[in-house]
């Protein structure tokens, strides 16, 4: 009997200790799962990770009506998202943008914290798969041109690249470094002089009553927009035949294959290969050709008549432009102010 008293206690003593070390390896894996997750959800919050998405676009205060233009802009997508790669914690990006966009429709924005010219941190965004490249010219930074510059050869030297072509539109403060940075993006950055635009609205819209209506109609995708679309079937036609192939847009001018932009050409001007029409409509959906209007053939428009709708215009203007002094009242001082004088 004590023999078996012997045993069962070692039975017992065993099974506590096997127990025993099942509870501790339990509560270290526990443990581990619960750090793992913590600092992934931790890296989630502060926008470490990598971007898993395709058709992306990539701070400064115009970075909010820029996200608000492309909301409306991807109502017609499918599954749009817009990427952001800033120096500043997820969390407060994430708060001022809830603050001042509080409908996102159908667009996802990620956060990611980086430097935008590590291309450690560009590789985190999935950059090869983005639509296009927004690149912001910061607000404070005085040498804000250098790093657009630097972030842009980032982009383009990136090891792990693919063969397709990037679509990179950034911001440029001085235009003495506008040449430096079209070297540096070649024909795959365009370059926007924000201020110098800026003070040609300014000046023309203070001379011409009604012209921000027009400019915010144009500009923005809430309304009417304007693009540029290749036509393959209206090669070798002209612009005549162009401006009565829609029935719900209007077309405005032709971008030639160079990139020159001719707005109102002669009604003769022979649209070539890779020339894209300009034209205004609603949406890109809207841009149907209509196949009435299309096998209209241009050797009904005689050429008279042409030259008559072409002439007669800019006569009139010539006989109505009389030169009148303007008187214009500039209140406050800043770096757009000779801009807007000149």
């Amino acid at each position: 009997c004590a023999a078996a008293e012997d045993e069962g206690l070692k039975h017992r003593i065993i099974s506590g200790i096997v127990i025993l070390c099942g509870l501790v390896i339990i509560a270290i894996l526990i443990g581990t799962i619960v750090t793992f997750m913590d600092e992934k959800l931790n890296e989630l919050k502060k926008g470490h990770t990598t971007v898993y998405e395709k058709n992306h676009t990539r701070w400064s205060p115009k970075i909010f009506d820029i996200i608000h233009e492309l909301i409306i802009a991807n109502e017609s997508q499918r599954n749009p998202s817009i990427v952001i790669l800033t120096s500043k914690e997820r969390i407060e990006i994430q708060y001022l943008i809830k603050n001042k966009i509080h409908d996102t429709k159908n667009t996802r924005i990620i956060y990611r914290n980086g430097d935008p010219m590590s291309i450690n941190d560009l590789n985190k965004l999935s950059i090869n798969q983005a639509r296009s490249v927004i690149i912001l010219a910061s607000e404070t930074n005085h040498n804000s041109d250098i790093r657009i510059i630097k972030t842009i050869l980032a982009i383009r030297n990136n090891p792990q690249r693919n063969n397709i072509n990037f679509h990179i539109v950034a911001e440029i403060k001085e235009r003495i470094n506008l040449e430096a940075a079209m070297i540096a993006g070649g024909d795959e950055a365009i370059f926007v002089y924000a201020d110098e635009i800026t003070a040609r609205i300014i000046a023309q819209s203070c001379r011409q009553s009604g012209l921000t209506v027009i400019l915010t109609t144009l500009l923005s995708f809430q309304n009417d927009e304007i693009y540029f679309k290749y036509e393959k079937a209206l090669v070798g036609r002209t612009f005549y035949d162009a401006i009565f192939s829609y029935n719900k847009c209007s077309v405005i001018g032709l971008m030639l294959a160079d990139g020159t932009v001719k707005l109102c050409p002669q009604l003769d001007t022979i649209i070539n290969m890779d020339d894209k029409i300009i034209v205004i409509a609603e949406d890109d959906d809207k841009i149907i050709l209509s196949s009435d209007n299309l096998s209209r053939s241009t050797r009904s428009i005689s050429a008279s008549t042409i030259n008559h709708n072409i002439n007669s215009p800019s006569q009139q203007m010539i006989r109505g432009t009389t030169k009148k002094v303007e008187r214009n009242l500039i209140l406050g001082w800043n770096n757009r102010a000779p801009l807007i004088a000149k």
